[in-house]
């Protein structure tokens, strides 16, 4: 007969070890078993990551991930198990090592829940992805544990220009991206929000003033109405100083192909030959093109067709 390992009369020090090198779905059994074993997981800090949709949730940790879908408990199967969040009961109808179904009288109801329960007890990076639900970011960003929420992806055929207007504004985290909106008749004369990375995919509306007052370091734009006049302002923008953030700029354009002179034009372009060493062989690179700018930094580009890419190098170029 096997003697039961008594878990939660373990000191904290031994416990918080034992915690952090438990594999995730033990984690995430183990934290609705009781609000005490909660509470103990909580006070390890274990950091996941929540990829957050509608109706559904992808735990990551570690390399190893989690998932939990919500459904409406008048269809499908019969609750098998019931768990414990936040002093709720939880219905789960599939329950394995890596895929809990849950039941719900109310989809929103039972987001919240399973998000409270997980920002309750690890410390959380969440990517938020949504089509309309934008109820969903302004419960994380109203909420008072204040979350950190890395990337807002909107995957939309439509927003309205309230809900894109709102988005653009008041998103101050790492990264915003908008997916499928195919919005023609928004337009944006408002001030940009302070994120990292910008991905938008058609970016039909965004204009010369837009790709000039964006001050990020990633900005990936696809089917843009951009000319290539409008990249040489961004370049010498960039030249001036006055884009210091910038890593990458990736720019597909809709209305005509790429036409490198007239983005260069009044822009002085270098070409260095890079000597790398592979294999104890010292081996010549072809020549690449950039532009500098009033810190000494180099900017590399490249052009096919209807894409441009210019990459910042933050290499000492001293050396």
């Amino acid at each position: 007969m096997t003697t039961p390992f008594p878990l939660l009369k373990l000191p904290q020090l031994p416990f918080i070890v034992y915690v952090q090198a438990l594999h995730l779905w033990s984690l995430i059994n183990l934290s609705v078993c009781s609000l005490r074993t909660r509470n103990l997981i909580k006070e390890c800090r274990k950091e996941i990551s929540v990829l957050a949709k509608p109706r559904s949730f992808m735990i990551s940790c570690d390399g190893v991930r989690f998932f939990i879908n919500l459904e409406d408990e008048r269809t499908g199967e019969r609750p098998t198990d019931i768990v414990q969040m936040n002093k709720t009961s939880v219905r789960i109808v599939r329950k394995q090592d890596n895929f809990w179904l849950i039941k719900c009288s109310a989809i929103l109801d039972g987001w919240k829940l399973v998000m409270e329960h997980l920002m309750n007890t690890f410390h959380v990076s969440i990517n938020l992805e949504i089509v309309g639900e934008r109820h969903l970011y302004e419960y994380l960003t109203g909420h008072p544990k204040n979350p950190k929420i890395d990337e807002l992806t909107v995957s939309s055929n439509f927003v309205d220009d309230n809900n894109m207007k709102f988005y653009l504004e008041n998103f101050h985290n790492d990264e915003l991206c908008f997916l499928s909106n195919q919005n023609k008749t928004f337009r944006f004369n408002g001030i940009f929000g302070s994120f990292k990375i910008f991905t938008c995919m058609p970016a039909e509306w965004i204009t010369r003033e837009n790709l000039l007052s964006l001050n990020c370091e990633r900005i990936k734009l696809d089917q843009c109405s951009l000319t290539n006049e409008d990249l040489n302002m961004a370049l010498k923008k960039w030249i001036d100083g006055r884009s210091p953030q910038l890593s990458v700029m990736e720019i597909g354009l809709r209305l005509e192909y790429i036409q490198i002179a007239k983005i260069m034009d009044g822009i002085e372009i270098l070409k260095e030959a890079s000597l790398q060493e592979q294999n104890n062989l010292n081996f010549h690179v072809p020549r690449q093109s950039y532009i500098l700018n009033v810190d000494g930094l180099k900017g590399f580009f490249t052009s096919m067709q209807t894409n441009f890419v210019f990459t910042v190098s933050r290499e000492d170029n001293n050396q």
